[in-house]
């Protein structure tokens, strides 16, 4: 595009088992520097088996979007974000599948006092 005010990039799928009638749905766009993917990003190699990936996740009303890890194979070791089902207003820093927690190497701020 030759106007740099206006620059825009988009890939559109048009057929989806989500979208039968076969309006394009906008799945990748760029516009003017900024880059939006619909639904979720995934980031891994071209060997899944072998190295592990990482998603960045959508959701919905409730729930803000996360960023899950995943172990080699894709199973998900652990995720930050996800609105805390006991605690409704914070966010979930989770492990799980046989990961114990996270560690953290220099201090952590909780209400402006260093751990």
């Amino acid at each position: 595009h030759d106007d740099s005010d206006d620059a825009r990039f988009v890939i559109r799928n048009i057929q989806s088992s989500a979208n039968p009638d076969g309006a394009p749905i906008e799945v990748f766009s760029v516009t003017n520097g900024n880059t939006r993917i619909r639904n979720s990003l995934y980031v891994s190699s071209s060997d899944d088996t072998q190295y592990g990936s990482i998603k960045m996740a959508t959701n919905d009303t409730i729930n803000p979007g996360y960023i899950e890890f995943n172990k080699a194979g894709g199973t998900r070791i652990g995720y930050i974000g996800y609105q805390s089902p006991n605690n409704p207003g914070y966010l979930m820093l989770e492990t799980e599948n046989g990961y114990n927690g996270w560690e953290i190497t220099g201090k952590l701020m909780v209400n402006n006092v260093a751990q």
